[in-house]
Formats: C-alpha cells, sequence, structure tokens
C-alpha cells in the first residue's frame, strides 16, 4: 500500500513542477480558498493510480472526487496542499495522501516536490524521510519554539480567538503561518517547530501528517486531548512538553466560548 501511494504522490509532485511557474485556471471556492486546474488534474492521476491497485476502498478527495463502497478502507487525498502559495509561486506547497482504517490514519506519504522531500509512515513502522531517514520528534524549552497556527485563529477575528492566539505567542519563541499543513508537518519532523494547533481543519489537511507525528514520536489530538481521527476538525499537534502547553490553552479558551 506503502509503494502504491508513494508511486501516487510522486506522480502527482512531477504534475506540479512542470507547472509551477506556468499560467494556471484558477477559480474560488464557496470558502474562499483557491483551487486550479492543476488540484484537479493532480487528484485525477492519484485516484487512477490508487483505485487500480484497490478499486474496493473508498476514496475522498479534496477536490470533490469520492467514492463510497463500504469499505473499512478510505484514502484521504490533498493534491495540491498550500494552493495559494502554489499560484503565487511559493514553494511551501505539497501533496498529501494517507489510508485510514474505520477512520484512524494508519499509512502516509507527504511529498514536497520543490524540495524533493519525501515523507512516509505507517502504523508501528516509523517514520522516514526519503525512505530512508528515521524522523524523531525531540523536545525544547517552551520559551525557545516555534509554534505553528492555523490563520483559521486569525480569520475567525473574535475575542477568545484572539486571545487564544496571543496566549501562544506569549508561551512560545513565535508563531509562524506557512499556508501549508504539509509543509508544516515536514518542519515538525526536522524539530523546526514544536507544535501548532488548528481549527476548521479537513480530513484531507492533516491525515498522513498525524501517522508521521506519532510515528516518530509526537502526539496529535482533538481539543478534547483525544487521538484525533478524520472525523476531527480540530487539532492539537507537538512534542510532549508544547502540545500539553497548546491544549492547556486550547481547552482555557474552548471554555469561554
Amino acid at each position: 500500500m506503502i509503494q502504491t501511494a508513494i508511486e501516487a504522490a510522486k506522480a502527482a509532485g512531477k504534475i506540479l513542477l512542470e507547472n509551477f511557474d506556468k499560467n494556471k485556471e484558477i477559480s474560488v471556492k464557496d470558502d474562499k480558498s483557491l483551487v486550479s486546474n492543476i488540484d484537479i488534474a493532480c487528484e485525477k492521476k492519484i485516484e487512477e493510480i490508487i483505485l487500480e491497485k484497490f478499486p474496493e476502498h473508498d476514496f475522498l478527495g479534496e477536490e470533490n472526487d469520492r467514492i463510497d463502497k463500504g469499505s473499512d478502507y478510505k484514502w484521504v487525498v490533498d493534491p495540491l496542499d498550500g494552493t495559494n502559495n502554489y499560484v503565487n509561486e511559493i514553494p511551501m506547497y505539497g501533496v498529501s495522501i494517507a489510508l485510514a482504517y474505520k477512520d484512524e490514519p494508519i499509512l502516509g506519504v507527504i511529498y514536497l516536490p520543490f524540495f524533493d522531500e519525501l515523507y512516509t509512515a505507517e502504523k508501528g513502522k516509523g517514520c522516514f524521510l526519503n525512505e530512508k531517514k528515521r524522523m524523531e520528534i525531540k523536545e525544547k524549552p517552551l520559551d525557545q519554539s516555534l509554534v505553528l497556527m492555523s490563520s483559521h485563529y486569525l480569520k475567525l477575528n473574535t475575542p477568545d480567538a484572539l486571545r487564544l492566539v496571543q496566549k501562544v505567542y506569549k508561551t512560545f519563541l513565535e508563531i509562524r503561518i506557512t499556508g501549508c499543513a504539509v509543509f508544516n508537518v515536514a518542519m515538525f519532523l526536522k524539530n523546526s517547530f514544536g507544535g501548532g494547533a488548528s481549527t476548521n481543519v479537513k480530513p484531507w489537511d492533516l491525515a498522513a501528517g498525524v501517522v508521521m507525528a506519532r510515528e516518530a514520536g509526537g502526539i496529535a489530538t482533538n481539543h478534547n486531548g483525544d487521538d484525533w481521527t478524520i472525523n476531527d476538525d480540530r487539532i492539537v499537534i507537538g512534542n510532549k512538553v508544547c502540545h500539553e502547553r497548546i491544549l492547556e490553552i486550547v481547552q482555557m479558551e474552548n471554555k469561554n466560548d
């Protein structure tokens, strides 16, 4: 299964690289996010490769490709994470492919084409960069740790959301917003970031990243502190120390909602 996911991710990555600096057909979705003809082409290629090998599995893609056959196995795909970056020729973008079993992510592949970095993980088998280097989450003091925050907190523009961001900012070294979940995961696996929090999460955003975080020794939960599944729309991810503190802040603010 992992080799099929790798093949699909690299095929989509090739399309992304070939079209990175070319004109694209862009439209705006109902949620105001962008989608391009390249997103759609990549999803079709991924779907084709995966379902040729596993025709009995369910398939959930960001760009409206949903196939429900009643299987316990579901492929969850973001063919181009970081579309806003991509169409503006910012190289923080990538492909995310996950396999969930009964809603629990058990396999993940992330490919960052511009950097030619392939991240892979399977439940119980570890997480690797370019299939060779084992990734291992390490801990840092909170005041030396960068933290990732979803821009959705700022879009909410509510007192509670802004207060949450301010508390996180005061607790950690600084906050970063990259506009690309798969890039965030890669940097977390490299220990550049101690962790992060997000709301309004879609299953394809972080399903692959959750497998990787856990296999590398990190923690990924919903805002209640329960293990994150593809049915959760809020997430806290981090090393043990950062996760504990971010979750504490998030839960404190959720009580004020």
